[in-house]
């Protein structure tokens, strides 16, 4: 068995493996976007007699976070037929994926994982969660709102521009959200027949915002809400409560990971917080360098442990100082304090604090000049790999 970078020659071998790991139906639809994934993609897999048995994924984006980008690399479809499973071979694939992100500039990295556990291991934690809002048609609030402006119903792909103005405008594309190339757009299309639009236009015929949704036998499912103004809010909240006589359950997976039900006409409706998607920091000299501090520091020095990418491991000494970042390695600075990558990714992308990090054992040391200086609000992503 060997572990090698793919070419086109290996896409009908991955695609049969994909639809076997993940128990889908060969059709010329999926076979269709599936090639879009893997021609913009970094493909890596073990292949055994021509044969693609286990494979990784890397899809290359650019983040958005607080005013400053950065290169990503979204891991999807991970897969092994089970023969293969168990053999070592994912994680030389991910150790492969990762080497090249690092060589080639990557300084993120998200994916959805199928064990937490496993995905630690390369470096990977919790930072995205997703706040699931679900309702019953008799819960929900007969609202009277006045008509301003109007709402229109298109296809995705029809008005995919428009949209991807609008999201780029959006906290949801801001706050570590991916910027979505037309090609990725036309594969969510693709991907998720069902979809449908809502968009909302004010008395100017201006777009100021969207809803892309799915009807389901018994559910109303918003799949994504975009709003500029609180007019647009209100229209589009008023859309979706004109489908109550239809459907017997409404509901809202919200990239936003803190529950607002408060918001709602109703608040007592059914709302769970659950993790959604990891990350991790690729390459911890980049990161440390481009972040958009909130504040000047004085010189620290950071150890930080990563087991995987050893260019990131060691002690870095950084300050802040009139707006100007300074990084650099170093070996004679004893550490202000200690972190993992996994740790050191979550509190510098908002999900935790170092402060609360500190508290239950995760970080050790005096973080308090560095923890000042970093964004509090938890990061948001809308997409998924």
């Amino acid at each position: 068995m060997t572990n090698m970078k793919l070419d086109e020659t290996h896409f009908g071998s991955y695609f049969d493996l994909s639809i076997y790991a993940f128990n889908k139906k060969v059709s010329v639809q999926r076979k269709s976007f599936f090639r879009k994934l893997y021609e913009h993609s970094s493909d890596w897999g073990s292949v055994e007699s021509g044969k693609v048995v286990s494979g990784v994924i890397n899809t290359p984006f650019m983040t958005h976070f607080h005013g400053t980008q950065f290169k990503m690399g979204g891991i999807g479809y991970v897969a092994s037929y089970p023969e293969f499973a168990g053999q070592g071979s994912i994680g030389q694939l991910m150790n492969l994926a990762l080497d090249e992100m690092y060589d080639n500039g990557t300084t993120l990295s998200y994916l959805a994982p199928f064990s937490y556990p496993f995905y630690r291991k390369f470096g990977y934690e919790a930072t995205f969660d997703q706040t699931i809002y679900r309702m019953n048609t008799k819960d929900l609030p007969r609202l009277k709102v006045k008509t301003i402006g109007h709402v229109e119903r298109h296809r995705y792909l029809d008005v995919k521009e428009e949209l991807n103005k609008l999201y780029q405008q959006n906290q949801l594309s801001q706050q570590g959200g991916i910027e979505r190339p037309d090609w990725w757009l036309t594969y969510s299309a693709e991907k998720h027949p069902n979809w449908e639009v809502a968009v909302y236009y004010n008395e100017k015929n201006e777009s100021k915002g969207y809803l892309v949704y799915q009807r389901e036998t018994d559910e109303f499912k918003i799949v994504e809400w975009i709003y500029q103004t609180t007019e647009s809010w209100l229209q589009l909240q008023s859309f979706v409560l004109k489908h109550q006589s239809a459907y017997e359950w409404f509901s809202y997976e919200s990239p936003i990971g803190q529950p607002f039900p408060d918001v709602l006409a109703n608040p007592q409706v059914e709302v769970t917080t659950q993790p959604y998607m990891m990350a991790r920091i690729v390459n911890v000299d980049d990161f440390l360098s481009r972040y958009p501090y909130q504040q000047d520091f004085s010189q620290i020095v950071i150890q930080v442990q990563d087991s995987t990418i050893h260019a990131n491991e060691g002690c870095w000494q950084i300050s802040r100082i009139d707006g100007e970042t300074k990084v650099e390695k170093t070996e004679n600075s004893a550490p202000t304090f200690t972190t993992d990558i996994q740790n050191l990714t979550r509190s510098m992308m908002g999900y935790r604090t170092l402060k609360h990090l500190k508290q239950y054992g995760f970080v050790s040391g005096d973080v308090t000049l560095f923890d000042g200086a970093l964004i509090k609000e938890q990061p948001i992503l809308s997409d998924y790999f």
